[in-house]
């Protein structure tokens, strides 16, 4: 009997032992290395990280039906390599109508820009996923050449607009990035004449070469 109970002393002795030992271990380990948790504005070791981009945007849209070329511009305050603030803005023309002697030339003129917050997922990976919305206003306005001379009727629209859209972006190298991606925009009229806002596709296709510190 004072066998078995030496040996249960025993037994419950080195448990407690070895569970004094682990719990010694995990609790050194726990307080060198401490609790990360990364935020939008924090990093895992508590710093704010700065990054900056600009970039030119090629997009594609319509206007009144007909095929319209974009051309802008975007620049952005990274913070922490996954959220980027800063503003986005596209000049617009098209051409619906040319004469058959092409003396006669008439079609659509504008821009739009504004505030841009663009959440990026996964940006340490090659190929991450970025979603820009941008808020703010523009404006289109028609124009008719008839030989040298420019016709203004006054035509226009005003418009606001939030425009949420989707970029798949690739990481060619550190400083370089190329994203496509899809864009839609909803658009309210502020002030017009003979136009609406409506006469803008909603959608419009592009992609972005990025150049900075990201």
């Amino acid at each position: 009997m004072k066998k078995i109970v030496l040996l249960l002393i025993a037994t419950v002795t080195f448990s407690a032992h070895s569970f004094a030992q682990t719990d010694s271990t995990t609790i050194d380990q726990s307080e060198n290395k401490g609790w990360e948790q990364k935020t939008l504005f924090s990093s895992g070791n508590g710093k704010i990280e700065h990054g900056f981009y600009g970039a030119v945007m090629p997009r594609y849209g319509q206007i009144d039906g007909n095929g319209a070329f974009l051309f802008g511009g975007k620049g952005a305050w990274i913070i922490n390599h996954n959220l980027a603030i800063g503003i986005s803005g596209n000049s617009l023309t098209s051409r619906n109508y040319t004469s058959p002697n092409k003396n006669a030339v008439a079609g659509y003129f504008g821009g739009n820009g504004g505030f841009m917050i663009e959440p990026i997922l996964f940006a340490d990976r090659p190929l991450h996923v970025a979603l820009p919305v941008v808020v703010g206003g523009g404006f289109v306005g028609k124009y008719v050449f008839i030989g040298d001379s420019f016709w203004d009727n006054g035509d226009y629209v005003s418009f606001g607009y939030i425009e949420p859209g989707i970029e798949l972006e690739a990481n060619i190298v550190s400083w370089f990035r190329v994203s496509v991606g899809a864009y839609y925009a909803f658009r309210w009229d502020v002030d017009s004449y003979n136009m609406s806002s409506d006469i803008l596709s909603p959608l419009s296709l592009g992609a972005s070469f990025k150049f900075g510190i990201f």
